[in-house]
């Protein structure tokens, strides 16, 4: 008898549902886009100033987390692909639409903060991730 069916935790993509390793990087990665958002909206309400500075230094941080969360997360769904959707009335129009939102939606999460970095870049701001490195 295997883990899995001691304590019916999965850790990969199975027929009938996410594996914990997918809704982790799910979860964490959402909540660390609606901090970006809520951090972002707030220094764009700052004036220039040393404390817009600093806000807009964990903005950074918290950006380059998504991107180093996102390549295992993208890796992991090489290496466990989600579930099949299940058959329905519209199930090409909602497995395409699913599959193009998410693949969107991964681009934009991968993408997003390079261009943060290489904008900061060029405006000759440095980029730390929370003043370690």
């Amino acid at each position: 008898m295997n883990d899995t069916a001691k304590t019916g935790i999965s850790y990969v993509n199975g027929p009938k549902g996410y594996g914990i390793v997918s809704k982790a990087f799910h979860w964490l990665i959402a909540a660390l886009v609606i901090v970006q958002c809520i951090v972002g909206i707030y220094a764009h309400s700052l004036p220039v100033s040393l404390e817009r500075l600093i806000v807009l230094a964990r903005h950074k941080s918290v950006g380059m987390t998504i991107f180093a969360l996102m390549l295992p997360r993208v890796a992991w769904i090489l290496y466990s692909p989600p579930p099949k959707m299940p058959p329905s009335n519209y199930y090409i129009l909602h497995s395409l639409g699913a599959r193009i939102g998410h693949l969107l939606f991964y681009a934009l999460l991968l993408s997003l903060p390079i261009v943060g970095w290489l904008s900061s870049s060029a405006s000759n701001l440095t980029v730390s991730w929370f003043g370690l490195f």
